[in-house]
């Protein structure tokens, strides 16, 4: 016979109202049931396990605007698809680019490539100024932070455009403005 006050593993004991500290193992008892409250594994994460989750929830919030909310300028799908149907391959185009001071910019293109450009020689090492075909320019405008841009009605390519790379900085803001669009005419044969 046993003992009065011998104890079974995860059983109450009689004597105490609670279940017996001897079976507990990191908060489960010997029969697997759980004891504890709700907020234990919010305890147990400690603070490099906060930090760990706030850094995936920035993460996180950073990637939903890059390729959710960043690249909603109004219009540019359907201009991208107006030049691509009705804009010429080969043209001159003359643009002006620039954050303080609008740098002028003229391109040749032919076949959609850039075949020659002029830009101002103390501009020449300046990056982001081009030169751009519409094409790249259309590239330019969907891969920058808050767009505004206004699209030609006939052939859609971008007329204006201004864009802030550091919406924290002042006086910061990039604008890019066609001046002219010349297609280029390809000699009559024979």
């Amino acid at each position: 016979m046993a003992e009065p006050s011998a104890r079974r593993p995860g059983r109450l004991s009689r004597g105490c109202g609670g279940p017996d500290p001897a079976v507990w193992h990191h908060g489960l008892m010997a029969e697997g049931r759980r004891l504890g409250s709700a907020a234990e594994p919010w305890e147990r994460l400690g603070v490099r396990g906060w930090i760990g989750l706030i850094v995936l929830i920035a993460a996180l919030a950073w990637t939903g605007w890059y390729f959710f909310i960043r690249h909603e300028v109004p219009g540019l799908a359907e201009a991208r698809d107006r030049w691509r149907s009705t804009g010429p391959a080969s043209y001159e185009l003359d643009y002006t680019v620039g954050a303080q001071v609008s740098v002028p910019v003229s391109v040749v293109v032919v076949d959609g490539q850039v075949v020659g450009f002029d830009l101002p020689d103390e501009y020449a090492e300046a990056d982001g100024l081009g030169p751009w075909s519409i094409d790249e320019m259309f590239d330019v405008v969907d891969d920058r932070s808050t767009v505004t841009a206004e699209f030609d009605a006939t052939l859609g390519h971008p007329v204006r455009a201004s864009f802030d790379p550091d919406e924290g900085a002042d006086d910061d803001e990039w604008r890019i403005r066609v001046v002219s669009l010349r297609p280029l005419v390809e000699p009559a044969a024979g």
